[in-house]
């Protein structure tokens, strides 16, 4: 039988320029908003099983594009299942679900002062991809599923940003039995880790831990360290997948 799945994904330009990768993937389509994607399968399969796997993968493929440079909120809703069994249609409803991240993201190309490029859209999609089959491989790993949704939530409550995004640090501080732990194994900057813990302990940071009555020295996170915090979160992430991928290829 052939299944069709769509889920429609808002806003509809969240995947501009990770079109083609998003086809190559999943050799899915995406117009107007809706990804649709056609899969044989045997009559006896369950389509709702093949619907739960492909989201997982299509969520991680988001989730990817959300660590690179995505920083929009957005959301994945199934409609329904298209299955076309022994030459009839049917149409099978999936109970409304949503998948969101927030934030914004910007296409730019960063250069030094003699005009060499740093980082460019190729290097942005290359970064991506890889982190798309990190978190596709690893993505079980007891550890990387608690970080990974802690960026998440930082992404969808931006009033608890650094609360969520410090989970992730203490996950890893956790697993690594301490901070320098944390900071040696996963090649981080020591200024950075220390920094952010600055930031997200900064009782007068109303998107801060420890924020809890507004006072005259009340403040909003800046621009630059809101980008910093979620860079660096980000980053976490990212080395935490990578040593996982290292030992493996070590074992």
């Amino acid at each position: 039988m052939k299944v069709v799945l769509k889920w429609t994904l808002s806003p509809p330009d969240f995947l501009e320029g990770y079109e083609e990768k998003l086809s190559s993937f999943f050799l899915a389509s995406l117009e107007g908003g809706v990804i649709t994607i056609s899969e044989d399968a045997d009559e006896s399969a369950d389509p709702l099983e093949i619907q739960k796997q492909v989201e997982h993968e299509i969520e991680s493929f988001l989730m990817s594009v959300a660590l690179v440079d995505k920083r929009r909120k957005f959301s994945l809703t199934p409609p329904g299942i298209d299955i076309e069994s022994d030459g009839h249609n049917y149409y099978l409803f999936v109970e409304p679900g949503m998948y969101t991240i927030s934030g914004t993201g910007i296409d730019f190309i960063l250069t030094t002062k003699d005009g060499k490029i740093i980082d460019s859209k190729r290097e942005r999609l290359a970064k991506q991809q890889e982190l798309f089959r990190l978190i596709s491989e690893y993505g079980t790993d007891e550890v990387a599923v608690k970080i990974l949704e802690s960026f998440r939530n930082a992404l969808n409550r931006d009033d608890k940003k650094l609360f969520y995004l410090y989970e992730i640090r203490e996950t890893l501080k956790t697993c690594f039995e301490n901070g320098k732990g944390a900071i040696a194994v996963l090649s981080l900057s020591q200024t950075d880790w220390h920094n952010f813990g600055k930031l997200s302990n900064d009782k007068s940071v109303r998107q801060g831990r420890h924020f809890s009555e507004p006072t005259s020295l009340a403040r909003d996170l800046t621009q630059e360290e809101s980008e910093f915090v979620i860079n660096f979160g980000a980053e976490m992430i990212e080395q935490y997948l990578s040593y996982l991928q290292n030992t493996k290829k070590n074992v």
